[in-house]
C-alpha cells in the first residue's frame, strides 16, 4: 500500500466510530450491521474493536479492527463485492476455492456469490470497500456490453504494487478526499468515479467474464455473433428458434442474420446445424459400440433420424454407423 494512500485514510482515521466495544456481542452485532449477517469466533487476545464509515454515492468505506484475533464466517455475501486489505497486520481470506495471504500490499476481492472465510490475525485492522452488486452488474451490462448469465466472480488477490494496484488506490483516494460527508453537489461526480473504478476492474483483474469482455473489443457483429454461438453450443440438445438466439444476443433476428452472412458465410440456422453436426461426430467417436445413433443424434438436438444421417454422410463422407463402428 502506498504512503499516500495511507494518508488518504487520514480524514477516515479521524472521523468518529460508528461504534467502539470490549463487547464481543456488541461488536458482532454491530458490525453485521454495517457489512452482513456472520459467525464471529474468538480466537485470542482482548476484544478492542472499532468500526468507522463513511460513502460515497454508493460505495461504503469501512475501518475495522476487532483487537483480538478472530475467525469471520459470513458464508456468501450475495447482495455486495468487498475489496479488503489490512492497514496493519495480516489475515488468511478463502474465497471460493482460492487463499489469499492479505498484507498491507496484498488486498482481496471478494465476489458476492463465492463461500467466505476469514481469519485475522490478533491486532490487524482493515479497509474496507462495500460495493453494491446492482451497481457491479449495472456497469457490467450498460459500460461494458457484458450478457450476465452467471454471478460475476473475480480473482480474489489483487497485489497493490503493481501498476493495476497502485491505478486502484488513486482512484479510491479520489472517492476518499472528501471525507466521510462529501458535498451533495458532488453526487453525480462521484457516481462517475465509481463507474471508473468498476471499469478498472473489470479490466485489469481477473474474472469469469474477460474472455468476453476481450470479445468487447471486437466490431458489434463479431460480439454478437459471438454471443450467439455460445448460446447455440450451450443449448445443443434444446430446440432452438431464430428468435430464441437472436434474444440471447441481444440483437434484431435481422442484425444477427447479416452479421452470421457477413463472419461466417452462412446463416445462425445452418451454423447451428453444423455444430450439432461436429457434436454429434464427437460424440460417435468416443461412445461405446452398443450406443445408439438415434439416441446420440438427440442430445445434440437432432429429432429427425434420417435427415441427420443424411447431413452427417455429407458432412463427414461415412454414415453415423461408420463413424460409431469405426
Amino acid at each position: 500500500m502506498q504512503a499516500w494512500f495511507m494518508s488518504g485514510l487520514a480524514p477516515l482515521q479521524r472521523s468518529a466510530p460508528r461504534f467502539q466495544s470490549h463487547c464481543p456481542d456488541q461488536t458482532r452485532s454491530e458490525t453485521a450491521g454495517v457489512l452482513t449477517e456472520h459467525r464471529l469466533t474468538w480466537n485470542g487476545g482482548q476484544v478492542d474493536a472499532s468500526l468507522r464509515y463513511a460513502k460515497s454515492h454508493s460505495f461504503s468505506f469501512v475501518l475495522l479492527k476487532y483487537g483480538a484475533a478472530v475467525q469471520v464466517s459470513p458464508g456468501a455475501l450475495e447482495d455486495f463485492l468487498l475489496f479488503q486489505v489490512p492497514i496493519q497486520g495480516h489475515s488468511c481470506i478463502r474465497v471460493g476455492r482460492e487463499r489469499v495471504r492479505a498484507d498491507p500490499n496484498t488486498a482481496s476481492v471478494i465476489s458476492p456469490s463465492l463461500p467466505l472465510e476469514l481469519d485475522w490475525e490478533q491486532g490487524c485492522e482493515q479497509f474496507l470497500i462495500k460495493i453494491p452488486r446492482v451497481r457491479l452488474e449495472e456497469v457490467a451490462r450498460t459500460q461494458l456490453d457484458l450478457t450476465l448469465d452467471r454471478p460475476i466472480e473475480f480473482a480474489a488477490t489483487l497485489a497493490l504494487d503493481s501498476p493495476q494496484g497502485r491505478a486502484w488506490q488513486h482512484q479510491v483516494g479520489s472517492l476518499l478526499a472528501y471525507g466521510s460527508e462529501p458535498p451533495p453537489e458532488l453526487d453525480s461526480w462521484l457516481r462517475q468515479v465509481e463507474d471508473n473504478l468498476l471499469l478498472h476492474l473489470f479490466h485489469t483483474q481477473p474474472s469469469n467474464y474477460s474472455r468476453q469482455l476481450h470479445l468487447g473489443s471486437a466490431p458489434a457483429g463479431s460480439r454478437r455473433v459471438q454471443r450467439a454461438e455460445d448460446f447455440m453450443r450451450a443449448h445443443l440438445d434444446q430446440v432452438l428458434t431464430l428468435d430464441d438466439i437472436a434474444q440471447a444476443a441481444c440483437v434484431s433476428v435481422r442484425s444477427l442474420t447479416q452479421a452470421f452472412r457477413s463472419e461466417r458465410g452462412q446463416s445462425p440456422m445452418q451454423f447451428l446445424k453444423q455444430l450439432r453436426l461436429e457434436a454429434a461426430h464427437a460424440a460417435l467417436q468416443h461412445a461405446a459400440p452398443d450406443a445408439l445413433v438415434g439416441d446420440l443424434a438427440l442430445r445434440v438436438g437432432f429429432n429427425h433420424l434420417g435427415r441427420f444421417c443424411a447431413d452427417y454422410k455429407m458432412r463427414f463422407g461415412c454414415t453415423p454407423s461408420q463413424t460409431l463402428n469405426g
